[in-house]
């Protein structure tokens, strides 16, 4: 039987725990964390994939179903983030890889290149990337290896020029784009876009037209050229490799 006092004092404790339960309660209901958003840091982000009729051509690419091994290295990585976000993606793409070390790139080749930035670096990883999407390949696929090597904006001012090769090679020839920057003209990521752009538009030029295994693909290469150098205000060249 319980005397007043322990009843008060009990009431006292539940009073004090009860208290104790409100207080915690209250301080794990927090505030709505914010959710980062990239695009909520800048207003002139790029437009990346929603360029305009970037999705619809990168769709176009994987319904050929032509497969493909892509090597980057300095640049031209968001083509291949934007050829992943696009439904189909397997039908296209074997394999990815940006071998952005030194280490890395010798790997790759088998050898050090004479110089990193160059149509000759850029040629080799390509036909590097063909080699391997032939292993990966069934034996009735048409494949063909990609391969760029880029000089961008950076941190500090490039001493050299901004520029970027990008090259492809298949079964029937090799053809190398080469894009000339304005040095200080844009930021690194405006750069990077257009060197992703200029990969995807030389993907779909053999894809959507069959160019390296029909007519003129020197001219079809030169046509991407000279779409993406009207798109960013680049100076643009096409080469034919030998």
């Amino acid at each position: 039987m319980s005397t007043p006092f322990t009843t008060r004092n009990s009431t006292c404790m539940l009073n004090r725990q009860a208290k104790v339960i409100s207080h915690f309660q209250s301080s794990i209901v927090r505030k709505p964390r914010q959710v980062f958003c990239p695009r909520a840091i800048s207003s002139k982000a790029n437009m990346g994939i929603e360029y305009p009729g970037l999705s619809e051509i990168i769709s176009n690419i994987h319904k050929d179903k032509i497969k493909t091994v892509i090597y980057v290295t300095g640049g031209g990585s968001q083509a291949i983030s934007w050829l992943l976000s696009v439904p189909g993606a397997s039908n296209t793409i074997l394999e990815a890889s940006i071998p952005y070390s030194r280490k890395s790139f010798i790997e790759i080749l088998g050898k050090e290149p004479k110089q990193y930035c160059s149509a000759d670096a850029a040629m080799d990883l390509a036909k590097a990337a063909y080699r391997r999407a032939a292993n990966l390949s069934d034996f009735y696929s048409s494949f063909v290896g990609i391969g760029a090597s880029c000089a961008l904006a950076t941190g500090t001012p490039k001493k050299g020029p901004h520029r970027a090769f990008i090259a492809l090679h298949g079964s029937t020839g090799s053809r190398v784009l080469r894009l000339d920057l304005a040095k200080e003209m844009r930021s690194r990521s405006q750069e990077e876009d257009i060197v992703s752009r200029a990969l995807i538009q030389l993907l779909h030029s053999i894809t959507a037209n069959e160019v390296m295994r029909k007519n003129s693909p020197s001219s079809a290469i030169a046509a991407v050229a000279a779409t993406v150098a009207t798109a960013a205000t680049a100076t643009a060249t096409a080469t034919s490799y030998p």
